[in-house]
């Protein structure tokens, strides 16, 4: 990373093979609470953790993100979801060149035909690629990192503003 880069994470949710919400949660947090993280101060030499805790509890999925300066939590409503599990990604590269897929949560929804054709039963998601996961299964969310270039830093929160407004 160069001084004033940062790693963005965010998520998208698909539900039926369309997307229906997406989250970027360091961009969300200053959106949200009209501020601006300087990244600048980031040393050409530095290393930063991204933690993430998963909890499922009744109907919900909470994330809770331990990142550098911030915790954001998100919460996913599952109250829907038959059957679901994790899986991650291995080949994560460590100079992020484009968005990258860190890990995902998948599932069938309940009453749909994909949970009666398999009989309960969530087949094995290693190894297949963003389309055929939102193809193969009736709900994931998809967790990304993404490198956001200084020159990025000064239009990105727009960039986001912008999408979401025309979503």
């Amino acid at each position: 990373m160069k001084k004033g880069e940062y790693v963005s994470i965010g998520c998208e949710v698909y539900e039926k093979g369309k997307l229906i919400k997406t989250n970027h949660f360091i961009e969300d947090f200053q959106i949200d609470n009209d501020i601006r993280i300087n990244h600048h101060i980031a040393k050409k030499d530095s290393t930063v953790f991204y933690r993430f805790y998963f909890f499922e509890k009744n109907d919900t999925l909470k994330m809770r993100g331990i990142f550098n300066g911030i915790n954001p939590v998100q919460k996913f409503d599952l109250s829907n979801v038959a059957v679901g599990s994790f899986n991650s990604r291995t080949d994560i590269p460590k100079d992020l060149l484009k968005r990258h897929e860190l890990f995902f949560y998948y599932g069938l929804l309940k009453g749909e035909e994909k949970i009666k054709q398999s009989d309960g039963w969530l087949d094995c998601s290693s190894g297949l690629p963003k389309d055929k996961l939102i193809d193969e299964y009736d709900f994931v969310i998809m967790f990304f990192a993404e490198k956001i270039t200084k020159e990025r830093v000064a239009t990105i929160l727009d960039e986001i503003r912008e999408s979401k407004s025309v979503n």
